[in-house]
């Protein structure tokens, strides 16, 4: 978070638990970006699934290592993105809070999916999604 911990403790607990829910989701984002940008870094370290893949090299095949790799950091993202919607759903805000918090992070994460499928480089990708939103799939 900006600021560093002294930030956070001036925070509310459920603004802090809703910071904390928008984090988680920045995490999923970052790991399944990485996995399908095929990344070998973040920031100068090597990304999850690269992690994940020397971590489970020992005794596998070299197609094996990196596909574990990629699995397990799917299922990490996955684990953030459920943990992100629980810690919003249990943030303890009012009911009018959440009623107004809850079409924002719709509308985040499915833009943020959306861009991301978008932004997939087969060209006839983009299209497949236009179709599948006119209920042609």
């Amino acid at each position: 978070m900006a600021g560093g911990p002294q930030a956070a403790t001036a925070l509310s607990a459920p603004a802090l638990a809703v910071a904390t829910s928008l984090e988680m989701f920045h995490a999923f984002c970052l790991i399944h970006d990485d996995i399908m940008d095929d990344s070998e870094t973040r920031r100068g370290a090597p990304t999850l699934h690269r992690c994940l893949a020397h971590h489970h090299r020992a005794g596998r095949s070299t197609t094996a290592a990196p596909r574990l790799g990629i699995s397990a950091a799917v299922l990490v993202g996955d684990l953030a993105v459920a943990w992100s919607d629980e810690l919003l759903h249990t943030a303890s805000l009012t009911p009018r809070q959440l009623q107004a918090v809850l079409p924002l992070s719709d509308v985040m994460r499915s833009e943020v999916m959306y861009g991301q499928y978008l932004g997939h480089p087969a060209p006839r990708v983009r299209g497949t999604l236009a179709n599948a939103a006119r209920g042609g799939l």
